[in-house]
Order: structure tokens, then C-alpha cells, then sequence
């Protein structure tokens, strides 16, 4: 698969904040996307755990001299700690991921020290 610069953006923050290898990364998502293909054949929805489910449906098509592009409607449901962490940055309070991901920090910062 190719990747352009936003994907390469994302790549290289999903590296920093998870301490894995770019290629690590970059393997996991393509064997997300993977996933998302496989369940979309199967007319099942995708589960992303801390995030939510997911279920893509192609509605039509759009043709243009690049060729056939799928037109898509995705029906999401989020999980409930993703939505409490939603409201907390609503709310002007510390989420829960910044303070997991304070918590991870000091934990390699320890580790490093130590």
C-alpha cells in the first residue's frame, strides 16, 4: 500500500505515543485495514476496542476519468469510554487518555532513571 503524507503524519504519532517501531505501526494498520475489507465482504461491522464498531455500507458509485470510486455511508458507534473521554475535554477537564498518557510517561521516564 501507498502511503502519503497525512497517512505518514499519522504513522509517525502513532510511533510516538505507542513507543513501537514506524514498520511496527505501519504493519498494524494495514492489518487493520485488512480487517476492515475482510469484515466489509462478510457484511460485518468492525470493532476498534477503546474507540467503537463501525459498519460500512457502499451506497453508489462516483465516476470520474480517474475511473470508479466507491460512495460510502459508515454507521458508528462509539464506545462509552470514548465518549466519556469526549465530554471530559467538553467539560475543560483532564480526560483519560492524557492521564494514561501521563501515567506512561512516568512510567518510562522511571524506567529510564532506574
Amino acid at each position: 500500500m501507498r502511503i502519503n503524507t497525512e497517512n505518514k503524519d499519522s504513522v509517525d504519532k502513532l510511533h510516538l505515543l505507542s513507543g513501537e517501531k514506524k514498520k511496527t505501526v505501519r504493519n498494524f494498520l494495514e492489518s487493520l485495514t485488512t480487517l476492515i475489507i475482510l469484515n466489509y465482504l462478510e457484511n460485518t461491522s468492525t470493532n476498534i476496542p477503546f474507540f467503537g464498531t463501525f459498519k460500512i455500507k457502499q451506497i453508489g458509485n462516483h465516476i470520474d476519468n480517474d475511473g470508479k470510486e466507491a460512495v460510502i455511508d459508515i454507521e458508528f458507534k462509539p464506545e462509552e469510554s470514548f465518549l466519556r473521554s469526549i465530554g471530559q475535554i467538553e467539560d475543560g477537564e483532564e480526560c483519560d487518555i492524557v492521564k494514561l498518557c501521563k501515567t506512561r510517561i512516568r512510567n518510562a521516564v522511571s524506567n529510564y532513571i532506574s
